[in-house]
């Protein structure tokens, strides 16, 4: 039985907001409905998000396209596979609100529409959502009316996601969308000249998301002119539709507005190289289409006074106009370094010192290192640092830390001093800049260089942007971040869930490497004789002895942190032959807890200086919320969540799933449920390895000890690699994973 309703949604390149468009609809009451998404030869991983949400829900269908050929022919083939009485176009990185559908189409069945037209909200990246401007259209009446009775439903939005659609009229129309640009012209406007019954829901139907960066008709491109061919397809189908010659005048204003809209946008739409060509075809489509007498409005004249005083005069203002945008800007910029690093001796001219170091010719062959903002030298820029060594020893590995972290920096990189005259030298001249934090707000990306964000963990907390509801984060200036996050050029992800996370988190323009964490390559290979030696460098040399980890992250909600369990009491309660390794996290400087007067059977671990060797020497993981969990998870050994205060961390910092329902092995509340937990090693069975198996293959999705040869061979060496794991050859791509038999033969 078809259903009352179809929702098509094309695809293309919307990794980041997928998912939450598509669960805005999943989630609708009230009327039943099929969703079709058309994947459009997507270059992220849209497409394998796509099939996830099609697995086993019958609701959803995937088209995948071969090749990529624009939104318009997508809903095409989306009308064409939509099997419902009614169609809507929901746009991939837009919302439904909730309820909306059944609203809409109840609307349509009690007012016997063939089309209703519904009001929308634009949602921006800061939260903040801004309604309609021409919202009033919806207040007078619900219909159903035509556009002949109300002309002015022709002045809302025209695109075709603010309306729902019934199958009768489009059968009846046979309109299709053009391909190019600005493909909703030629189709929004017959389609409501044509409609007979139009009805008004005066209600906020879709969140139109308005994108930081990424945004096609928000981007410098000569495929601006294409807009002219849509207007030309309009007029067209004008000529051989008489009965509308009423809207033709209409039509042509709002047309001339439109182009010089676009015009008006200066270069943030059209090049400077193509301005001419665009207003020279402007005028002329503009004068093709204009009714008997026709005189161009005020603001054409103008431009076309200003283009007849000679094109070389109106680019010359334009530049001095840049020049001078650029002076005010580099004021700005030096005052906010300024204020950023107010009280430091000699910060004026060390920034002044950067901003000469700027125009220095780019060293070719240094890259820079950096982790835990200069705090010490480990986590994935290492592992990277030790694979350039390696492949590409042509490069000067230099490490930029602090004075107190400079003995950590590894036999044979540099250390550079952070504050120092070489410091600012090297933030402006390296080739290629290596991190997993951020740089400081004063550092700015130069043409030429590359900057890889590895990030330090798969989130299971709120990250980035997703911290703007949260209490209990402190005051993070969100504009300053994203700013920080412009200068990403790569990032990097060990499994598709965090390849999400980033785009969504950090929305921006950077390049996701799907190729794993370089920390975790040593979790494959040889990793029984690496335990043997991680264990030895401890001091453990027995092969019986049993090798706990405990290692909490840090909560933002506290003044003082603390364990959340009596490390004493712990240690006693363990059997002879164990160790408890316990690793506070690198937040957690002071710790309410002394941990050098406890038994033999527990030894603070938190200087030591890589996490992985002790992930390496342990039999079991214990944690809570850390992202540790999903680095340990590769090895295939037992995990036990400790998660005390689970509702408080979940409803004060914000999670992104549930760990308790999902976890990688025992989960237990109470620290007496972990002393007996730990003292009776009960903590793996059947049950907790399935559970560890389907962890490993969520989290650990792209890990398999190369992921530093591929970021090293991408980005150092200049190796054509694709960007996404499934279109690594095998080569690149081994699968080294533990089996189901092998996690619970353990």
């Amino acid at each position: 039985m078809s259903p009352t309703l179809s929702v098509v949604i094309p695809v293309y390149n919307v990794e980041a907001f997928l998912r939450v468009g598509v669960d805005s609809v999943l989630s609708q009451s009230g009327v039943d409905f099929e969703i079709i998404i058309v994947e459009d030869c997507s270059t992220d991983s849209s497409r394998s998000i796509a099939r996830s949400l099609a697995d086993g829900n019958e609701l959803v269908r995937v088209v995948e396209l071969d090749h990529n050929r624009g939104l318009g022919n997508a809903r095409n083939v989306g009308m064409d596979e939509a099997t419902g009485e009614w169609i809507i176009f929901l746009d991939s990185d837009d919302e439904l609100t909730p309820g909306s559908l059944a609203a809409t189409v109840g609307l349509g069945r009690d007012t016997d529409a063939d089309l209703v037209m519904f009001d929308y909200a634009r949602s921006y990246w800061d939260g903040t959502r801004k309604r309609n401007m021409n919202a009033g259209l919806f207040g007078a009446e619900s219909g159903p009316v035509t556009t002949a009775a109300r002309p002015d439903l022709l002045n809302n939005l025209n695109v075709a996601w603010n309306k729902l659609y019934h199958r009768s009229l489009l059968d009846r129309t046979g309109l299709r969308f053009p391909e190019g640009l600005y493909e909703d012209i030629p189709w929004t406007y017959p389609i409501l000249l044509e409609a007979n019954r139009i009805a008004l829901l005066d209600r906020v139907v879709v969140l139109y998301r308005q994108r930081r960066v990424g945004s096609i008709l928000g981007s410098p491109s000569p495929r601006h002119r294409e807009v002219f061919d849509q207007y030309n397809h309009l007029f067209a189908w004008l000529a051989t539709h008489p009965e509308h010659g009423w809207a033709r005048d209409l039509l042509h204003k709002k047309m001339a507005a439109h182009l010089f809209t676009v015009f008006d946008h200066g270069e943030r739409r059209v090049p400077s190289e193509n301005r001419r060509d665009f207003y020279s075809e402007m005028s002329e489509t503009v004068a093709r289409h204009a009714p008997e007498g026709y005189h161009p409005s005020a603001r054409l004249q103008g431009a076309r006074t200003r283009f007849g005083r000679g094109y070389t005069a109106e680019r010359a203002r334009a530049s001095t106009k840049r020049a001078k945008k650029s002076l005010l800007g580099t004021r700005r910029r030096l005052e906010e370094g300024l204020a950023e690093r107010k009280g430091r001796l000699g910060t004026l001219v060390r920034l002044t010192y950067y901003r000469a170091q700027l125009k220095r010719p780019i060293d070719q062959n240094l890259a820079l290192f950096s982790s835990y903002w200069y705090a010490k030298c480990s986590g994935n820029p290492k592992a990277i640092a030790e694979e350039v060594a390696r492949l590409a020893p042509n490069y000067r590995r230099v490490w930029l830390v602090e004075r107190t972290a400079a003995t950590t920096v590894p036999e044979g990189d540099e250390a550079v001093i952070v504050g120092t005259w070489a410091y600012y030298r090297a933030l402006a001249t390296a080739k290629i800049l290596v991190d997993n934090a951020n740089y400081p707000n004063f550092v700015r990306h130069r043409n030429g260089t590359t900057h890889l964000q590895t990030q330090h963990g798969t989130p299971l907390k709120s990250m980035g942007l997703d911290l703007r509801e949260r209490r209990g984060t402190g005051r993070m200036d969100f504009e300053k971040l994203m700013q920080r996050v412009d200068r990403w050029d790569y990032v990097i992800s060990s499994n598709t869930y965090s390849t999400e996370r980033w785009a969504s988190a950090f929305p921006s323009s950077f390049r996701t490497l799907e190729y794993g964490y370089p920390r975790n390559d040593v979790f494959y290979g040889d990793v029984e004789g690496r335990t043997r030696a991680a264990r030895a460098d401890l001091g453990i040399s027995d092969p019986n002895t049993t090798v706990m980890l405990y290692a909490p992250t840090f909560r933002d909600h506290r003044g003082v942190a603390r364990f959340e369990v009596d490390l004493q009491a712990l240690g006693d309660s363990l059997p002879d032959n164990t160790v408890l390794l316990v690793r506070a996290h690198y937040f957690d400087e002071e710790i309410d807890q002394p941990t050098d007067q406890l038994s033999d059977k527990v030894r603070d671990v938190s200087d030591h200086p890589d996490v992985q060797q002790l992930c390496l020497a342990a039999d079991v993981l214990v944690t809570d919320y850390s992202s540790i969990m999903f680095d340990y998870a590769n090895l295939g050994r037992p995990i036990i969540i400790y998660a005390p205060d689970w509702d408080t961390y979940r409803d004060v910092r914000g999670v992104y799933f549930d760990l308790l329902a999902d976890p990688p092995g025992r989960v237990v509340r109470t620290a007496e449920a972990l002393e007996d937990i730990l003292a009776t090693q009960a903590w793996e069975d059947v049950e907790t390895g399935k559970q560890l198996v389907m962890f490993q293959a969520t989290f650990c999705e792209f890990d398999d000890g190369r992921a530093s040869e591929r970021i090293v061979r991408r980005l150092f060496l200049g190796e054509n690699l694709p960007d996404r794991s499934d279109d690594l050859n095998p080569m690149d791509r081994s699968s080294m994973k533990y089996s189901e038999g092998e996690v619970q033969g353990r």
